[in-house]
């Protein structure tokens, strides 16, 4: 457990609370597993998810928002600089948002990694314009199911200790909840926002961490279901408790609950995800249902650690700092080389054994966000959460359903996906080259 509310902060659920948020909880799931029984035309239903894939689809280039949490785990910082490296063809980044706890650092990692790439690509006049924008750092509500987690790595290696004390004392998360309302911050939301507006429904939202910016986006604008192509979001997951087989197509069933594992970007705000899971947006879900098949390890790993500035062993101190770039390599890629290493170094003390590689979550839910249904084949339904405890429920309703959950990989897509990957921590590709990855 990170900075953040401390137990004895955490409000008191009384029975009667609990028993009235289980109630809602249950309500809801009842409501959509009646409405996923209303019809059972199997013809009809293909032609109504083929046309509602399509029309999400159309869009070339996509317009991007990336929401992150970046900064802890490695997986969003793998993933901004792999986006960065994508063609413009398949991506135009409107900016980054960022969410959860320590939101300002979070901001300056994004920032720095920005930068670094406007650097390498020579951007002299200031063409690559992607602004970041600080969101909220707290849940939306009580119960706080995950207070503020962090690695204690955050910023290590790449920012001098006095500018990261700077940035992270710029989010108080001890506060009292009604001196928290009076500052949080709905810059990130007010960006959606205005940028859902300005697009005019050709604006999709990859989220890697809480959905607490979108939720308050969608306070501020309550037609923003309708003002989004869609919305790709790393969690949700349809592996059922007690249970290890994976659900497929073929065995998923109509007016059966799926009780799933919660995941940490749910339960960083679980209010705020289950009004954006009951809003009504085409929501598409890459859980660990899909990405634990995932692995990012061997030579390019050793390869960018070779980069890092962090030539010491301890990853939670600033020891031995040397910012030095090497020529033959980007500058970006140095920059998140230096993450990647401290990360790993943490890992390998939190386990006590080396840790060589770390699963790219965040890549493979930003690539679905640019390239849908390349990689994954999901079912379509509803996901409900409760919230209370960021528990989760997926009824499947190939009619209604506008939650869209990663069941499993398509065929060969494993390997390009993790070729993607590590092509793209180190260049740009070209748009002839997406066919190498099964993106033609």
């Amino acid at each position: 457990m990170g900075q953040g509310y401390s137990n004895k902060d955490q409000p008191t659920i009384t029975k009667q609370q609990e028993t009235t948020y289980v109630s809602k909880f249950e309500q809801i799931i009842k409501e959509k597993i009646e409405l996923s029984l209303q019809h059972n035309n199997n013809s009809t239903t293909t032609t109504i998810l083929q046309q509602n894939s399509e029309e999400i689809k159309k869009t070339s280039p996509i317009n991007l928002i990336f929401d992150t949490d970046i900064g802890s785990d490695i997986d969003d910082a793998l993933a901004l600089l792999s986006l960065l490296h994508l063609p413009k063809e398949s991506v135009n980044i409107i900016g980054v948002t960022t969410v959860y706890g320590f939101v300002e650092l979070r901001s300056e990692i994004s920032r720095k990694i920005i930068n670094a790439h406007k650097i390498d690509m020579n951007d002299n006049d200031n063409l690559i314009n992607i602004p970041v924008v600080t969101g909220s750092n707290y849940p939306m509500n009580e119960p706080v199911v995950l207070p503020c987690w962090q690695a204690h790595t955050e910023g290590i290696g790449i920012f001098p200790d006095e500018e990261i004390i700077k940035f992270k004392e710029l989010q108080n998360c001890f506060l009292e909840r009604k001196e928290l309302e009076n500052i949080y911050s709905k810059e990130a939301a007010k960006f959606i926002v205005e940028k859902a507006k300005e697009l005019n429904g050709d604006l999709t939202i990859v989220c890697l961490g809480a959905l607490t910016n979108v939720a308050m986006a969608l306070e501020l604008e309550k037609n923003l279901p309708n003002m989004v192509n869609k919305i790709v979001f790393m969690g949700g997951g349809v592996v059922p408790y007690h249970e290890k087989t994976p659900v497929t197509l073929s065995n998923l069933e109509k007016g059966k609950e799926y009780h799933c594992h919660s995941c940490h970007n749910i339960r960083q705000d679980q209010f705020a995800a289950s009004i954006v899971f009951n809003a009504g947006f085409n929501i598409y879900c890459v859980g660990h249902t899909v990405t634990h098949e995932l692995w990012f390890e061997n030579e390019i790993v050793e390869e960018m650690r070779t980069l890092s500035f962090h030539r010491g062993t301890d990853p939670y101190i600033n020891d031995n700092i040397i910012e030095e770039y090497n020529d033959k390599y980007l500058k970006a890629t140095s920059v998140v080389g230096t993450l990647l290493d401290v990360w790993l170094k943490h890992r390998t003390c939190a386990f006590r054994k080396e840790i060589k590689g770390t699963c790219p979550h965040d890549a493979l839910t930003t690539y679905e966000a640019i390239y849908l249904e390349k990689f994954i084949e999901y079912a379509p339904g509803h996901f409900v959460v409760n919230d209370i405890d960021g528990k989760t429920c997926f009824i499947y309703d190939p009619i209604n359903g506008k939650a869209h959950v990663g069941i499993s990989f398509r065929d060969g897509m494993v390997d390009n996906m993790i070729n993607l990957l590590k092509d793209t921590m180190m260049r740009s590709i070209t748009k002839d080259e997406l066919v190498k990855y099964g993106l033609e």
